[in-house]
């Protein structure tokens, strides 16, 4: 498994989340603040690091620094017109109607009583 790890607006992820999910042909687990490629490892971490500067350089954004830490790819914003970007939400992105994400472990629901009984477990 293949972290990575952006403090960002849940657009900007979901963004690069398909970015990658689509070069690799992989369907990754988008969560809070990281994404999860499951099928890749650190061995990986060179052509995955290639595609975020690709994305981050498609969206005008040359400031930010990669390290690979364990199995985490840690994205980093290196200024204030990147944290700038990065934070700012461009445009809402969420699930269809009736579908329910949870934001710690990414799993889905279709009623919003089995999403609140669930998110319990993770804050309790």
């Amino acid at each position: 498994m293949l972290e990575i790890l952006l403090e960002s607006s849940r657009d900007k992820l979901a963004l690069m989340s398909t970015y990658i999910g689509e070069k690799l042909s992989t369907v990754p687990l988008l969560k809070a603040h990281s994404i999860i490629l499951e099928d890749k490892s650190t061995e990986d971490a060179g052509p995955v690091i290639a595609l975020i500067q690709e994305f981050l350089a498609a969206q005008g954004q040359h400031s930010f620094k990669e390290t690979l830490e364990g199995h985490k790819v840690v994205v980093e914003a290196l200024g204030d017109e990147a944290v700038s970007w990065a934070n700012r939400e461009d445009s809402s992105v969420g699930l269809p109607p009736g579908l329910y994400q949870c934001p710690h472990c990414g799993k889905v629901f279709a009623s919003d009583g089995e999403y609140r009984a669930h998110t319990i477990i993770h804050y309790a």
